[in-house]
């Protein structure tokens, strides 16, 4: 039998037992994990993400109980941490429209997006980091919800204000300081939305700025202080070059080399 026939009778099987019998989606096996989690692992993409439609639609006919979509398993994985890690777009999709929480970290203090870019992910990342950056969501904007006045004059901000008030200084923060956006906004939620508070943390020492706020510093600053050799196992995001980009000589394997802040790197004889 091939996969997508095996995923075939799963989904009219996942029918036969949510719908006929009144299963329950949100049992869990000896890993802590739900149906979720099980569903979501690598294979026919088309038929995981059918089965999936069907377990967001859950509910149960005695209790009203519907899915736990941001269910933890024994690892502190949630479904889209399963989805992310496995690359299934479609999947992460749904689970997103369902309402599935992007900031949820596991144990390994890993969120879906930095799941996906370690394995190898990269435009599911992308997805998933620019669907962070944009939210609307309570988590991010930490606003309590109050009584609507009846005076309109006593209005305060709407919450689209609020996240365009949010973009903005996030794009100048990540404009003045030239950082990628998730990384500005990193540093802003370490210092709770605060550019004054970021600000003085960032002229006192930028680096240690960067390591409490979780994320690696620039190449700029690095440079600045002269580490211009960058151990490739303390900063994983940068990409090592196979050859100096003056010379095109291939670089020998432990040669001192240049990286500087654009990420281009040369040997030290053209750098000098």
């Amino acid at each position: 039998m091939t996969l997508a026939q095996k995923l075939l009778c799963l989904f009219r099987t996942e029918r036969h037992l949510l719908y006929d019998h009144n299963g329950n989606a949100n049992k869990r096996n000896h890993l802590n994990q739900t149906s979720l989690h099980c569903l979501l692992k690598v294979g026919n993409e088309v038929r995981r993400n059918e089965c999936l439609t069907l377990l967001l639609k859950w509910k149960d006919k005695q209790t009203n109980e519907t899915i736990d979509i941001d269910a933890k398993d024994s690892d502190d994985n949630t479904a889209l941490h399963h989805a992310a890690k496995n690359g299934l777009k479609s999947c992460v999709e749904s689970l997103l429209n369902a309402g599935a929480a992007l900031y949820v970290e596991n144990h390994e203090k890993l969120t879906p997006c930095e799941l996906a870019e370690k394995n190898g992910h990269k435009d599911l990342a992308i997805y998933l980091e620019s669907k962070m950056i944009f939210s609307n969501s309570s988590e991010d904007l930490e606003i309590d919800e109050l009584p609507l006045m009846t005076d309109d004059t006593s209005c305060g901000l709407r919450i689209q204000d609020l996240q365009e008030a949010k973009d903005l200084l996030l794009v100048e923060t990540a404009d003045m300081l030239q950082l990628p956006l998730f990384t500005a906004e990193a540093l802003l939620r370490h210092h709770e939305w605060s550019k004054e508070s970021l600000l003085q943390s960032w002229i006192e020492d930028p680096i240690g700025c960067c390591e409490i706020s979780g994320v690696n510093p620039p190449l700029s600053i690095l440079h600045e202080r002269g580490l211009t050799t960058i151990d490739i196992n303390d900063f994983d995001t940068v990409h090592l070059s196979k050859e100096c980009e003056i010379c095109l000589k291939k670089f020998e394997s432990g040669v001192e080399r240049i990286v500087i802040s654009c990420d281009h790197q040369f040997c030290k004889e053209c750098w000098q």
